[in-house]
């Protein structure tokens, strides 16, 4: 047998479904209204390993494997997942899982990851794995080994290592389950998160899919009951503008909600405290407090998830982490200068510093249809600025001794390398790549110490200077996209999504145009093609903070940043390079930031609009020497503003103003 149907599961099945499948069926099995489905148990998993003869080689990559191999880490991961997708599954495993799915009678199904350890007190699998929404039969078989697969990610490697489990046997399940189409979802914590108090619930809910609270789209409604006597203490109701529903292909999709239902709560009472009484009876079941996922379909109540909270003394955490992200800024550079300065600072700080960081991920890439936004931790930079500004106060010449190595390297090595502007050799392109990933420790260690002012004051005004001709990070990386255009000229724009580790041997241009429309990118951890709003619904822990605006707005005000006076024109949204063609004479620019590439595209504008920027920003130096009016910092510019639309743009007031929107996309 290789599956077991939820009513077929005991009392104790985690080894056979997992945390979560177990979880599930005790839930079903009790008579919690969940939605119906079975679980492919793992030793479904353990067979097709032995039947495909991957068990081996599974033993022999993890021998000896430590959490800072991150290369060798990465590589293991994807030949692993690569084995196990293209490996053959069985008939005999085929059949019974298609029957099993006959048997739900529905459409759509969740396939979820359920690791042997997952939801468990001792090791949170929660978030590690993959989860695939709205897999028809079509799809079933092929996602049910993708979930197998991610049991070798990047991320849960590196979190068997970080746990202790490298040499551990380790199983997945994988759980299939009706799919509810919900017309309102959320999240209940059956005691108070931030208080602790053990007598609160706290319940989050906003109309549509559960998915657009989790990706933070939309921000919910929250309610705090109060278990004994059970009544609605506190309601606090937020405007909804859209929500997330299923769409017919099997996505999901956006709709618009009308002003009067947007206004109202998510919840009536009735529902509140009906929600409330459910996961009263699921804390009393399990005997721990709960963190649950529900949803509401035709006013009929369904529990999709419930994971332990642990207890310590007066906290009460869940059992994920939750890391916080801001987009920082949005550039259109080579992923290899990024790609550097991520382990410059996730990795090489703590070799020079000989320190260990708790946040494991201080910045995530994401590739949106051209250009990256940079999403950083800010957990994990407070932590890099408080270990820096310890390191200056134990060593206070430790600073100084790197702007000497540094600047040492980059005249003796760069500076030469910056005259040429490119190379045809890729062994020197190479060369060149290792060289810059060596240096951006120290690079790193002196940019935060500016930043954090940690320099003592004889370090101070060396910090400064060096600060003052700093041009390391944009000539070196011009260098790159330059020279690998000139090797690989058939790749054209797409070298720019080209890693490091793959100059000698670029991936195919259908891997790169991937890459260019929906990449998120952590080097080591994370390598996915995927929006952000589907890598945040898998990665719960990650929580990404957007700027929240109105769609519909047609006046916003940024930072004048050059000349004054009103320019009337239309608006031509310019985010890389290979979008310059656009702009005609007399047109506004309007780009999350502009750069030095932009220059020929600037020229024939009559102004420019930025979603960052400050006073000393490219934009706004630019537009000084043009004498060309120039708003900066108006946060979403280019999320509200199309090409086409007619604008004002009032640098008198730092005020842009959509006079028409235009009925096509230019």
């Amino acid at each position: 047998m290789y599956i077991k149907q939820f009513s077929e599961l005991t009392e104790n099945s985690v080894q056979q479904a997992g945390g979560k499948g177990d979880s599930l069926a005790k839930m079903y099995n009790s008579g919690i209204s969940i939605p119906n489905g079975f679980v492919v148990l793992s030793a479904t998993f353990d067979a097709f390993i032995r039947q495909t003869e991957l068990d081996r080689k599974i033993s022999s990559a993890f021998q000896n494997l430590q959490s800072q191999d991150i290369e060798r880490i990465d590589k293991i991961s994807q030949e692993i997942q690569k084995d196990i997708i293209n490996a053959p599954m069985s008939d005999l495993i085929i059949d019974e899982i298609n029957s099993a799915f006959q048997s739900l009678n529905t459409e759509f199904v969740a396939v979820r990851s359920s690791a042997t350890a997952e939801d468990s007190a001792s090791d949170a699998w929660a978030g590690q794995l993959d989860s695939f929404l709205n897999t028809t039969k079509d799809t079933l078989i092929e996602n049910i080994k993708k979930c197998w697969a991610s049991l070798f990610t990047p991320r849960a490697i590196f979190y068997r290592i970080e746990k202790g489990l490298a040499q551990k046997h380790i199983s997945v399940a994988v759980v299939v389950q009706k799919m509810v189409k919900s017309d309102v979802a959320g999240i209940a914590f059956s005691v108070h998160p931030l208080t602790q108090n053990v007598n609160n619930i706290v319940i989050d809910a906003a109309l549509g899919l559960g998915e657009a609270i989790v990706s933070g789209q939309v921000t919910p409604d929250n309610y705090v009951v109060q278990k004994e006597p059970l009544s609605i203490l506190n309601k606090s109701v937020k405007t909804q503008s859209k929500f997330l529903q299923r769409a017919a292909d099997g996505g999901n999709e956006w709709k618009q909600l009308s002003a009067e239902r947007g206004a109202l709560p998510a919840l009536s009472d009735e529902q509140i405290l009906e929600l409330a009484q459910k996961v009263i009876a699921i804390e009393a079941y399990f005997g721990f407090a709960v963190d649950i996922e529900w949803a509401y379909e035709n006013n009929n109540l369904f529990i999709l998830q419930s994971r332990p909270i642990t207890t310590s003394g007066n906290t009460a955490v869940t059992q994920i982490d939750q890391e916080v992200f801001t987009l920082a800024y949005t550039r259109d550079r080579s992923v290899i200068t990024q790609q550097s300065w991520y382990y410059g600072h996730a990795f090489g700080l703590e070799e020079l510093m000989n320190v260990r960081f708790k946040h494991r991920v201080p910045m995530i890439l994401y590739y949106n249809d051209g250009p990256e936004d940079i999403w950083n931790n800010e957990n994990a930079l407070s932590e890099i600025y408080e270990k820096i500004t310890e390191k200056n106060k134990k060593e206070p010449l430790f600073v100084k001794k790197l702007i000497e190595e540094f600047n040492r390297v980059e005249n003796d090595f760069f500076k030469p390398v910056w005259v040429k502007q490119y190379t045809d050799d890729v062994n020197q392109l190479a060369e060149v790549a290792q060289k810059f990933y060596d240096m951006l420790p120290h690079y790193s260690y002196i940019y935060y110490t500016l930043l954090s002012e940690s320099a003592n004051e004889a370090c101070k005004k060396e910090v400064e200077a060096w600060k003052e001709k700093d041009v390391f990070f944009d000539n070196t990386g011009r260098f790159f996209e330059n020279s690998i255009e000139k090797i690989y000229p058939e790749l054209s724009f797409l070298t720019k999504y080209i890693l490091i580790e793959e100059i000698k041997n670029p991936p195919s241009k259908e891997v790169l145009s991937a890459r260019r429309k929906n990449w998120v990118y952590a080097p080591g951890l994370y390598n996915e093609i995927i929006t952000l709003d589907d890598f945040s619904f898998k990665n719960p822990s990650f929580v990404f903070q957007k700027e929240v605006f109105d769609s519909n707005t047609t006046l916003f005000y940024g930072q004048t940043a050059s000349v004054g006076g009103i320019v009337k024109g239309k608006a031509r949204l310019l985010r890389s390079r290979e979008e310059m063609h656009k702009v005609e004479e007399g047109d506004i620019i309007v780009a999350p930031m502009t750069i030095p590439e932009f220059l020929p595209a600037m020229k024939k504008a009559s102004a420019f609009v930025n979603d960052e920027g400050g006073m000393l920003s490219h934009a706004a130096v630019v537009a000084r020497e043009m004498k060309k009016p120039c708003i900066v910092d108006t946060k979403f510019a280019t999320q509200v503003i199309k090409d086409g639309d007619e604008l004002e743009v009032n640098a008198d007031s730092g005020m842009v103003r959509i006079l028409r929107k235009s009925t096509f996309y230019a």
